[in-house]
């Protein structure tokens, strides 16, 4: 019976260590908005200095390694350009398996929220 278990639980194990694995990186969409919380189309969005297209449809794969930043710049004619650092949360699916098969993995808990929005702010025209 013992023996039995035992080779249940290896069984597993090797399961978990073979499909299971911690998300290393999150394809991280960047939505702008209006202060009123209205989107804008056609925002030129980069990250990290690399063009990665226009809103709605800006996304690239961003590493959740811990200490890796992601500054996100969105600039659109009519607003003012907006620089700011990407929102960072806790990855659970990372906590879990990497403390049941890798104590590295801890490295990788905290990634970047998938989706980020960014408020540009329009410049004001003469006569307002």
């Amino acid at each position: 019976m013992v023996k039995s278990f035992f080779v249940k639980a290896v069984g597993v194990l090797m399961v978990l260590v073979l499909f299971g694995s911690c998300a290393g990186t999150t394809t991280m969409r960047v939505n702008a908005t209006d202060p009123n919380g209205r989107l804008i189309d056609n925002a030129t969005v980069l990250v990290n200095g690399e063009n990665i297209g226009q809103t709605p449809n800006a996304s690239v794969e961003v590493s959740n390694f811990v200490g890796t930043e992601a500054e996100i710049t969105v600039s659109k004619e009519g607003y003012y350009p907006t620089r700011t650092e990407a929102v960072h949360k806790v990855k659970p699916k990372n906590i879990i398996l990497g403390s049941l098969l890798n104590v590295f993995a801890f490295l990788w808990v905290v990634g970047p929220k998938a989706q980020q929005n960014v408020v540009l702010t329009p410049v004001a025209t003469a006569g307002q």
